[in-house]
């Protein structure tokens, strides 16, 4: 996060000072810099794609277990939680019910309008 926020801002802010200030080593940001992306996170960019059109697909109404059935469908094994994720920093939200639920009491157990 702050190796990000000094990315951005470099040409605002001496790297020295401003490692200094955020407390981080100048070497772990230049690191910070050459690396590579990992595979995890190639296979999540890809499998955002893919969830995305699953949930357009779907108008919306998709949350992430039925979307995770779908990829286990197509041979795509992923964890529920990870889509959850993967969805909520793409901001995907899934459309509630039209009604909300009402409960109906079981009408067997009343009898002369007193509950047992």
């Amino acid at each position: 996060m702050r190796f990000q926020f000094l990315k951005e801002n470099q040409k605002k802010y001496n790297i020295k000072k401003a490692c200094k200030v955020l407390k981080i080593s100048r070497s772990g940001y230049y690191d910070y810099l050459h690396r590579r992306k990992s595979k995890r996170s190639f296979k999540n960019e890809a499998l955002s794609v893919i969830i995305s059109d699953i949930f357009k697909e779907n108008e919306g109404r998709y949350g992430s277990r039925r979307i995770q059935k779908v990829l286990l469908q197509r041979n795509i094994k992923v964890n529920e939680k990870r889509v959850s994720r993967i969805m909520s920093e793409q901001g995907l939200i899934a459309k509630g019910a039209k009604k909300p639920y009402r409960y109906y009491p079981n009408h067997a157990n009343i009898k002369n309008g007193k509950t047992f």
